[in-house]
């Protein structure tokens, strides 16, 4: 049989037939035919036929995302949902919290996730606070793992490509009726490139920024007995990163060294009616940056320390058919270490405790869910959230949901007691997202509105601004498949992205197309090609000086290709093949930064 079928109905049947499961929409395992969220699965299957290395890559897939970089592989990167800021994207593993609250936004260093062991990635657009809390203003980034199989199991892929990058990546795992582990590793080195580069000029004129990756991982389930069971899990991820001062793509003193820990442990108790959930869950986050801000010698040295510790505890309860009702309650405390030298230790911390409850009603061909969350802070006003969606399956192939959500973003421990205008008096954004979808058959077209009021911006020193931003626009997405091919395109159009005084917003773009084309037709072998349009982009609304400029640099307007080849020869060993920008487009998504030219990869796949 045609790996073909294995695609077509784990892919498309799955998804557009209304058979995937999720489980990040409503904090709870779900057919995603029950949901009335706007959502984006990124399977296993399509990581794999594409030969993604990258988390960011593989995110990139998803219609009404785009993202930015500072240059290649494990530089800085930033993701969009629907043009809101990255900020507003929470970033989860298994529900652990992976936003780092160091930062000054306290977003997720996505480049340092390294594609392993990954059932699906869901994206949940739109603000979620009601659900997931703060940090979910704009949108949830949910990365499921695989379970782990009946007895002893084992896979591991070798990779080789340019600028001399090789990746190790392997689980191994043993399941049986009483309990279950799982060990999974990740090991990633690359020369990479120069992080900073002037626009079309050859990179390899300047020196090289390296970049190192450790990730280790471990998942254990023991069950009681046939209605309770205990989980735990932990995963590592420890990178190192040369980079360069602005304006210096020959800077060879600065570097940056982190390790993530994330943590978790759960006891769950199952029955035929009700779910109910315990868990505490750690991430803790480590950085080291030197010299800092272009220093000429190593004896200054960054160091950030920060970690959340979360407990909670949600039951589920079904009634009628496929209703059920979510109530729960959390507790969470950010602590931040601001060392700005090892001997200069300020700690600070938040606390915040929750309770939420959803209910999702389903009637036929109607389903309704209506979220609540209550959020009490010791620094911040305390905060009630809600979201409200319905779906409408008009017919089997034609069905409308419509979502409308309340959201905050609270200012960050960095943006309040850092260095470099710090403002210990800023308060939470507020912002409301709307959007609604109609969707027959395999195409499906979504509208979207978000407003942010008391955006917290960078004038002289961190403030709250008065004033309303505006993001609005909509998508198109369809995948089909002709005979032996497959075809999916996403398009994207950000009709309007401005701040309260009218500017455009830095670094959203104004459309984009993305494509995939696979090619089944051979026995063995997948030939697949994919890649993106990206239109008008600007790269900052504001100069560095704050002084208003109507664009910046037009950062967009390229398009980029990429071909990858699989190739069975037997069931437990494949090779595969990619080429990254095809045709070696020059082009920039941030304004004096390197990206990759063409460039190769293969390597070999083996499982037992």
């Amino acid at each position: 049989m045609k790996k073909i079928y294995l695609y077509i109905f784990v892919l498309y049947i799955s998804l557009y037939a209304n058979e995937a499961v999720v489980y990040s929409a409503a904090k709870s395992k779900q057919n995603i035919k029950d949901t009335t969220t706007n959502m984006y699965i990124i399977t296993s299957v399509e990581i794999k036929e594409k030969n993604i290395n990258t988390l960011l890559e593989a995110i990139n897939l998803a219609i009404g995302i785009s993202f930015t970089q500072d240059g290649g592989i494990g530089q800085t990167a930033s993701i969009k949902i629907r043009g809101s800021h990255q900020k507003h994207t929470l970033v989860l593993i298994d529900g652990i919290r992976y936003n780092d609250i160091t930062t000054l936004t306290a977003t997720a260093f996505i480049q340092n996730l390294i594609v392993d062991d990954i059932e699906q990635i869901e994206i949940i657009k739109g603000a979620q606070s009601g659900i997931w809390g703060a940090d979910a203003s704009g949108g949830v980034i949910n990365i499921i793992t695989k379970k782990t199989k009946t007895g002893f199991n084992g896979a591991s892929t070798i990779g080789y490509g340019s600028f001399s990058t090789n990746s190790y990546k392997g689980y191994l795992s043993y399941g049986a009726k009483k309990f279950d582990i799982k060990l999974g590793f990740v090991r990633l080195i690359s020369n990479g490139f120069t992080a900073i580069s002037p626009k079309n000029k050859d990179i390899q004129n300047y020196e090289d920024d390296k970049y190192q990756n450790l990730s280790t991982s471990l998942k254990a389930t023991y069950n009681i007995d046939d209605t309770n069971k205990i989980t735990l899990q932990g995963k590592t991820i420890k990178t190192k990163s040369d980079y360069d001062s602005f304006g210096n793509p020959d800077d060879e003193l600065q570097n940056n060294k982190s390790r993530t820990t994330l943590l978790k442990a759960n006891y769950k108790h199952s029955n035929n009616l009700a779910t109910h959930d315990i868990y505490t869950k750690y991430s803790k986050f480590e950085r080291e940056a030197t010299p800092s801000f272009g220093a000429t010698n190593r004896d200054t040295t960054d160091k950030f320390d920060g970690n959340i510790k979360e407990t909670g505890a949600t039951s589920r309860i079904l009634y009628l058919e496929n209703s059920f009702v979510i109530f729960g309650i959390e507790n969470k405390k950010s602590t931040y270490n601001n060392m700005r030298q090892i001997d200069k230790n300020q700690t600070q911390y938040v606390l915040n405790s929750s309770y939420f409850l959803t209910n999702s009603s389903n009637f036929d061909n109607f389903v309704a869910t209506v979220s609540l969350r209550q959020d009490n802070y010791d620094k911040f006003e305390d905060k009630a959230t809600g979201k409200i969606g319905i779906k409408y399956n008009i017919t089997k192939y034609l069905h409308i949901n419509t979502n409308y959500g309340t959201a905050y973003k609270v200012p960050t421990l960095s943006q309040m007691y850092g260095q470099w205008g710090a403002n210990d008096k800023l308060k939470p954004e507020n912002i409301d997202s709307f959007d609604t979808t109609i969707a027959y058959n395999n195409i499906s077209l979504s509208y979207f509105d978000t407003k942010i009021q008391d955006q917290i911006n960078w004038v002289q020193k961190y403030e709250n601004i008065s004033g309303q931003s505006h993001i609005s626009g909509y998508e198109v997405d369809t995948k089909k498949a002709y005979g032996d091919i497959l075809l999916s395109l996403g398009y994207t159009n950000i009709v309007k992205a401005q701040d309260t005084n009218k500017h455009t917003l830095g670094r959203v773009p104004k459309e984009s197309l993305k494509y995939s084309l696979d090619y089944y037709g051979f026995t063995d072998t997948h030939i697949g090609l994919n890649g993106e349009y990206v239109g008008s982009r600007y790269d900052r609304n504001y100069s560095w000086t704050n002084t208003p400029t109507k664009y910046g640099s037009q950062t967009g307007k390229y398009a980029i290709h990429n071909i990858n080849i699989n190739h069975k020869i037997d069931d437990d060993i494949k090779i595969f093949a990619k080429i990254s920008n095809l045709f070696d487009k020059k082009y920039q998504t941030v304004d004096g930064y390197a990206t990759t030219p063409i460039a190769y990869y293969g390597g070999l796949k083996f499982k037992f």
